[in-house]
């Protein structure tokens, strides 16, 4: 399974990329969810069978669209550009080898974070525009959001949650792709970023989807 795996890499990278972490982000939102409910439950001390567990459907669509448009092209095609710039050494995996190519794996390891610098600014922006599309289009069938509120949601998510996103980014990518540039095999990497995207796509989720001012309680379904 994983030779075919790997073989679908290879010949269709892009999409099996995209196939991969369109699952990997369903988990990952979908745990979000869960663990978001169970707090609501506990801080209510809410156990009442109608309060039961339930996918938010337009949520999770909004966070798989943002997987396959945004997130995995864009860490796909920096990948490469990495790889280009910066090419394993021949017989990397030797001790000798791996000492010379030190400096090269650690640069390319910043260059893999560093989209995250442009990444999740732009995830900000489309998470607030389509939450108010979704809104605008169920309430009154014009699916052109109130711009206004739009700007609202995403300039107040840069003051609370940028900065603390951006921090925690480098605090786990950073390690996650020395690892990467390290042991794993080229078509492998990209893939290897989307399975611990998991535990990062949940708490992307969370912290776009916490506790909201009235303003954009307007906006969220």
């Amino acid at each position: 399974m994983l030779s075919l795996y790997g073989q679908c890499l290879q010949k269709w990278p892009l999409a099996t990329n995209a196939l991969s972490g369109t699952t990997i982000m369903t988990c990952g939102d979908s745990f979000a969810q869960i663990f978001q409910h169970r707090q609501h439950q506990t801080a209510n001390h809410d156990y009442d069978h109608d309060s039961q567990f339930q996918v938010d459907k337009r949520r999770l669509a909004k966070m798989v669209s943002w997987t396959i448009i945004g997130y995995i092209p864009m860490n796909f095609y920096a990948f490469r550009i990495i790889e280009r710039i910066l090419p394993d050494i021949a017989g990397s995996g030797s001790y000798s080898t791996l000492r010379k190519s030190g400096p090269r794996i650690v640069a390319k390891a910043l260059l893999a974070t560093s989209p995250t610098i442009f990444i999740n600014p732009i995830f900000f922006a489309y998470s607030s525009t389509v939450e108010a599309s979704i809104e605008a289009g169920t309430s009154s069938g014009d699916w052109c959001p109130d711009w206004n509120v739009v700007k609202a949601s995403v300039f107040r998510r840069y003051r609370e949650d940028l900065f603390p996103v951006l921090s925690t980014a480098v605090q786990l990518w950073v390690p996650v792709n020395l690892v990467n540039f390290t042991i794993v095999p080229p078509h492998f990497r990209v893939v290897t970023v989307s399975i611990v995207a998991t535990l990062w796509n949940a708490y992307l989720s969370l912290v776009t989807h916490k506790q909201l001012s009235p303003l954009e309680k307007t906006i969220m379904v």
